[in-house]
């Protein structure tokens, strides 16, 4: 039975051209120059593409020979990690995080034991079509979905972003945009714990607790990232591109959850990525 791999690039090596990198995976793959000129544009970290685990280690393995930084973590050790356990509610008491949780009975965790952070954001726009307005008036209704990270938090502080704008285009049709936030806590036994803001209340903020989803969840991550001496924080997903192969990932319980897909892949990808380093880094 065929294993799959993400070839993924945490760094490029400095003296080569985007060319050269084509060529080189080209040959460490088999896969078109052509097509991987287009999978290599954005800047790293990124996924190239899914691979045979020995394609994948091969062409990683010609990466780091050339000065930069590459692993290739397999579907196996993606989808290891197993469903999303969904927050209710959160408190702290004697040095732990009690945890209600949806679909489960209620936990404690040693906050210590939170390794990865990752704080996102999902946008979600739909366009409603009018009926009172003449078919010939009314433009082509489409849904679609855009994914994003960051808000306040990290690189995107000082933003200010609307959620829940609604516009009306003139032809029969409104458009509705709706921002969810997310906090995925990787814990070191392999655990993906979420705070979903459409599905908490944020009492445990106390005094803290301010108006609003983004706001409030910044100041939870804080306060998380403040109980985790080590971790890391990232909220950088909405400068990420999903992979053509998102569709092959499976995640236990993902449409119960309703689970976004590209961010359930990047939480568990970048957790692999920073466990990878961390251990490259102790060598």
């Amino acid at each position: 039975m065929k294993r799959w791999a993400f070839l993924s690039v945490i760094a490029w090596p400095e003296s080569a051209s985007r060319e050269e990198l084509a060529v080189l995976l080209a040959d460490a793959t088999g896969m078109e120059p052509a097509t991987l000129r287009l999978r290599i544009g954005p800047s790293p970290p990124l996924i190239v593409a899914m691979f045979e685990v020995p394609v994948a280690q091969r062409a990683a393995a010609q990466i780091d020979a050339m000065g930069g930084i590459a692993f290739a973590p397999t579907l196996d050790e993606i989808e290891a990690l197993g469903p999303t356990i969904k927050i209710r509610d959160m408190r702290f008491g004697e040095g732990r995080l009690h945890l209600d949780l949806w679909r489960s009975e209620p936990i404690s965790i040693d906050p210590t034991s939170i390794e990865v952070i990752i704080r996102g954001r999902r946008s979600e726009t739909t366009i409603r079509r009018d009926d009172s307005v003449s078919p010939l008036a009314r433009a082509p209704m489409r849904r679609r979905y855009a994914f994003g990270a960051g808000g306040a938090y990290g690189i995107a502080a000082g933003l200010s972003l609307l959620a829940g704008e609604i516009e009306s285009r003139g032809t029969g049709a409104t458009r509705e945009t709706r921002l969810s936030h997310m906090i995925d806590l990787h814990t070191r036994e392999g655990r993906v714990f979420q705070i979903d803001a459409d599905k908490f209340g944020f009492q445990v903020l106390g005094d803290q607790r301010g108006h609003g989803d983004l706001v409030n969840t910044d100041r939870l991550c804080d306060m998380i990232a403040a109980l985790a001496p080590g971790v890391t924080v990232d909220p950088y997903f909405s400068l990420w591109r999903p992979p053509v192969e998102l569709g092959r990932v499976r995640f236990p319980q993902a449409a119960l959850n309703r689970d976004d897909p590209a961010f359930a892949l990047y939480s568990r990808w970048s957790a692999l990525l920073y466990r990878y380093m961390a251990r490259r880094m102790g060598e």
